[in-house]
């Protein structure tokens, strides 16, 4: 008797008991929901539709509900109507790489074996005529011009040499900062050829600025700035060039 009444007066038993639902990995992977449904960093009680920027309850039935709003299937085909950045950027291919590595190999060619650099763009011209067929040849943008640069490049990596500098205004009003290097060459001939043409912000070219942008310069070039043994500028503001020499000096410093 005792027994059955202590079972008696014990509190209700629900028969249902409610389980939180929670995010479910697998939803990601269903077509109804994986072009919009994301999960909720330290809620997994609730998700988000990425397209209506909705937060919703988590649950099968309550995602279902949403997938068929007239609100979310407007917007899902406005969605699907907008181009994606993919279709107006073209991201860098084998195609370009295998182009890049041809022009590399011939400067290089050029270069090892002393060619005159004239005969380039008769080289380009015959490789583009006898070879028809080949995408790569016909993408192939090698001029005397752009051999010779690439030919003092390497030859700066192992050469002391000085640097010039001038800034100048184009008719767009850009800064243009003429970086000319000045070297004895392989006759023991003094050469002055402009390395590069840097474009500056008109609106900042202190000397820090110079600096910098002559260092990532050098940098991109894999040209030692050690290598350098003097600097000339013009006189047009005093006080740049003196600021350059003490960016110039902690350089030197940094590495040492």
């Amino acid at each position: 008797m005792s027994s059955s009444s202590d079972e008696n007066d014990g509190p209700p038993k629900n028969k249902y008991i409610n389980k939180a639902k929670v995010f479910q990995n697998a939803w990601l992977d269903n077509p109804l929901y994986k072009n919009w449904l994301t999960s909720m960093k330290g809620n997994l009680e609730k998700c988000r539709c990425s397209v209506c920027n909705t937060t919703l309850a988590c649950g099968k039935s309550e995602l279902d509900k949403h997938a068929k709003g007239q609100k979310h299937i407007k917007k899902m085909a406005a969605v699907r109507s907008t181009p994606s950045v993919s279709t107006f950027v073209r991201a860098p291919d084998q195609h370009n790489n295998q182009v890049k590595s041809l022009e590399i190999g011939i400067s290089a060619f050029f270069a090892e074996h002393n060619i005159a650099f004239q005969n380039v763009d008769h080289l380009i011209d015959v490789l583009k005529n006898k070879i028809p067929d080949s995408k790569i040849v016909k993408d192939v943008a090698l001029h005397r011009t752009k051999v010779e640069t690439e030919e003092i490049t390497q030859f700066l990596k192992n050469q002391r040499f000085s640097i010039l500098l001038d800034e100048s205004t184009d008719i767009s009003e850009k800064k243009l900062l003429c970086l000319l290097v000045r070297y004895i060459n392989k006759e023991f001939k003094i050469c002055t050829t402009l390395l590069e043409l840097i474009e500056l912000d008109a609106k900042d070219c202190s000397a820090a600025v110079l600096f910098t942008a002559i260092n990532n310069c050098f940098d991109t070039k894999g040209i030692p700035f050690q290598n350098i043994v003097g600097v000339a500028s013009d006189g047009a503001a005093v006080e740049k060039p003196i600021h350059f020499f003490r960016e110039l000096k902690k350089k030197f410093l940094m590495r040492c």
